[in-house]
């Protein structure tokens, strides 16, 4: 297997361990003050990697996307704390998964990347996927989750 797939299964293993946490934390304390110990708690890592490796050369273009990217920043993570103190995990987790959904259809309008067929049926079985985490053991009717 190549590199990046042990990197990509590492980040999703380590993900789903930080968001039962944050979920768990959620309960003791409010969703700004879980927002703000998600993000300081990585700080001791970073300064360690910081000092080890240096601080990397930036351009002036990075501070200027970290000015455009910052209150986006700021508004997700309200959103996905509120998101977790009111949800269960289990459902909150696959709809996160929408992101290739968004990602696919930005990517198509500003940088004009083509999607493949098999894009699109991969596209279709995230939503249907989605959708059937949805439904509930006791539901009457298919159309139930979006009612």
């Amino acid at each position: 297997m190549e590199t990046w797939i042990y990197l990509a299964l590492s980040a999703a293993l380590t993900s789903s361990f930080l968001n039962l946490a944050i979920k768990d934390l959620g309960g003791r304390v409010d969703e700004y003050a879980a927002g703000f110990i998600r993000h300081i708690a990585m700080l001791p890592s970073l300064w360690i990697l910081l000092f080890l490796f240096g601080f990397p050369q930036v351009h002036s273009i990075f501070w200027l996307f970290i000015a455009i990217m910052l209150p986006f920043e700021m508004i997700l993570i309200h959103f996905y704390q509120k998101a977790f103190k009111i949800s269960p995990v289990s459902l909150l987790i696959p709809i996160q998964s929408l992101s290739p959904i968004f990602i696919a259809i930005v990517s198509f309008l500003v940088f004009k990347e083509n999607l493949t067929f098999s894009h699109f049926v991969a596209l279709l079985f995230f939503v249907c996927g989605i959708y059937v985490l949805n439904l509930k053991s006791n539901t009457k009717h298919i159309f139930a989750p979006i009612k």
